[in-house]
């Protein structure tokens, strides 16, 4: 629920932070490790065989340097499988606030192309 709530609007610190003060530490870190132990509920090769189901439309693929949970390999292979996306390095870990702020500055120049 609070990937939905975050991902969903815009969001800057203070709303980041007002939508996660309900939710425990120990309630994000259960949901995580759920989806990590699940494999994110994908099977593997999922997504390299169902690629050619993807438009044929402007893709960006944001990936932080400092990101433990999804492997670089992983992003590298999908860039090169989704051969008009462009690819933004961000000196940011995995859903940390300069992640957010990363994407939210390649949306805004990505949108402009």
């Amino acid at each position: 629920m609070y990937d939905v709530s975050i991902s969903s609007e815009v969001m800057d610190e203070t709303r980041l932070f007002r939508a996660l003060q309900g939710i425990s530490n120990r309630s994000l870190a259960l949901l995580t490790s759920l989806y990590i132990a699940n494999d994110f509920f994908l099977p593997d090769g999922y997504i390299e065989s169902h690629i050619n189901q993807v438009p044929d439309i402007p893709i960006m693929i944001v990936y932080g340097k400092k990101d433990a949970v999804t492997d670089s390999l992983v992003v590298l292979r999908l860039h090169a499988l989704l051969l008009d996306s462009q690819l933004t390095l961000v000196n940011a870990g995995h859903g940390s606030l300069d992640m957010f702020n990363a994407i939210r500055e390649s949306v805004a120049k990505f949108s402009k192309l």
